[in-house]
């Protein structure tokens, strides 16, 4: 059994929270809330979200004993010491918002960088018109009268749902 003593990347958790810090851009400062300022930044819980999804561990207990046994990777994220189990699991419920927040400029980040051809199409999922369905429409009142509209396939006019009173 052959193992591959010098790996292409050594700790890939470490490259992708390198990566990750690389693509996080820094949201405006939020004003100044009463009370202890947070030892840790969102950025540092982002990371830490990052590692828990890709591990799929996501229990506040497993991603203490993770940040207590692996030092680099903990020193990556931007954790002095170890945060209580407890606030570890308040602080990750609460990243939605910045979580979105970062997608949103991620996203406002790409569509500055991608310059369209005259010869591209104008179909964008951002606007939605992507989603709209390209053949002949079918109305609900067109179904309740029992007509079909020429050209749509793969339809059964008499499903399970209109025998049994569904209104969808």
């Amino acid at each position: 059994m052959a193992t591959n003593k010098s790996p292409t990347y050594p700790d890939a958790l470490l490259s992708l929270v390198q990566r990750d810090k690389e693509n996080y851009q820094e949201s405006p400062a939020p004003l100044p809330k009463r009370g202890k300022k947070r030892d840790f930044t969102a950025l540092s819980f982002l990371l830490l979200a990052a590692v828990a999804v890709t591990l799929r561990t996501f229990g506040n207990t497993e991603l203490r004993k993770l940040l207590e046994k692996d030092r680099r990777l903990r020193q990556a994220m931007g954790f002095e010491r170890v945060q209580h189990r407890t606030c570890i699991g308040r602080r990750l419920s609460g990243l939605v918002s910045e979580a979105e927040q970062q997608i949103t400029l991620f996203g406002q980040r790409i569509v500055e960088d991608v310059k369209l051809e005259a010869d591209q199409p104008k179909v964008s999922a951002i606007d939605g018109r992507m989603d709209n369905a390209q053949g002949p429409k079918w109305y609900k009142s067109d179904r309740q009268n029992g007509l079909v509209p020429e050209g749509l396939r793969n339809v059964d006019t008499e499903s399970k749902w209109s025998k049994s009173g569904y209104r969808g």
